[in-house]
């Protein structure tokens, strides 16, 4: 399964690497690509292995705040920071 997390406060290149390198040591995640630029990171993982909670908990362990884009639209977190 492959998801996009919209992720706030990361202002840099060593942010995403940040990001990048706390969600590859996770179980079940196969692949990661975190753009500071957009403010966004795709990640590739086995859903019987992790969930998107464990993956937005991540993040938020390494210092961001972060939710789940679905069907192109934000959930509600950042309000119209994002939004479309």
């Amino acid at each position: 399964m492959k998801k996009t997390y919209l992720i706030k406060g990361m202002h840099c290149n060593s942010c995403s690497m940040l990001v990048t390198d706390a969600l590859n040591e996770l179980d079940g995640v196969k692949k990661v690509s975190v753009s500071y630029e957009k403010g966004e990171g795709i990640v590739e993982f086995d859903e019987k292995k992790i969930d998107s909670k464990k993956i937005i908990n991540e993040i938020k362990k390494v210092g961001y705040k972060s939710e789940e884009l679905v069907e192109g639209k934000k959930k509600g977190l950042f309000g119209g920071i994002f939004g479309k």
